[in-house]
């Protein structure tokens, strides 16, 4: 199994009797030359290098080897593991408060693959994400990576009255994928609402009429 961006070596070995003649690669009935081709792969009498893996290189190798008496083949299933597809429907469940919220995701939709075992994308666990809107800083990791199994994160370590945009990363050794992003606004802390109250007083005090009566 090949990470995607990574470089994968295939390597064979062979015992021949009359000396062996022959050597071939091939992918998709086509043959890769010794030194020759592709820059893509990199090929020699015993072994087969793909530089710099992606998503089409999934599939079946064969090494032949030939001599008088004849050819052997053997076969080579590359497997490619890509990034996990996005966590979707990201949503608050519990809060926000002043300095809590708990959020829940449900686990990615795998990828339907045509032709068996060409294509992997295992998600091996999560990371919840989250930034200030009020900051220019980006997204920071608010939990550690959580097991795969766990779909439910409780982030308690968070600013009062505070804009946040959340986040849930799905990872495994390819790589990390987000989500959608939802926003979070925590409640205002004591101090912050009791002077807001102080405000509002201040300003129903100063909004009054006076009504004078004839008669």
């Amino acid at each position: 199994m090949a990470p995607v961006s990574s470089n994968l070596t295939l390597s064979a070995s062979y015992k021949s009797n009359p000396e062996a003649r022959g050597f071939k690669w091939e992918r998709n009935k086509q043959s890769l030359i010794v030194g020759q081709g592709d820059p893509h792969y990199l090929v020699t009498n015993t072994s087969l290098t793909i530089e710099n893996v992606n998503t089409t290189d999934g599939g079946f190798y064969y090494y032949n080897v030939t001599n008088q008496c004849g050819s052997n083949v053997l076969p080579f299933l590359v497997t490619v593991l890509d990034r996990p597809n996005p966590p979707t429907n990201v949503q608050v469940v519990d809060g926000p408060y002043q300095r809590i919220v708990t959020l829940s995701w449900d686990m990615p939709v795998r990828a339907s693959d045509p032709v068996g075992g060409r294509l992997s994308q295992p998600t091996n666990g999560y990371i919840v994400q989250g930034r200030d809107t009020g900051s220019e800083g980006g997204f920071v990791n608010f939990t550690s990576q959580l097991p795969v199994g766990v779909t439910t994160a409780r982030l308690t370590t968070l600013h009062p009255g505070t804009l946040y945009q959340m986040r849930v990363l799905a990872v495994n050794v390819a790589g990390a994928t987000p989500s959608q992003a939802v926003m979070v606004h925590t409640n205002a802390s004591g101090k912050l609402l009791e002077n807001l109250f102080c405000i509002l007083i201040q300003v129903t005090h100063s909004c009054h009429m006076k009504f004078k009566y004839h008669g």
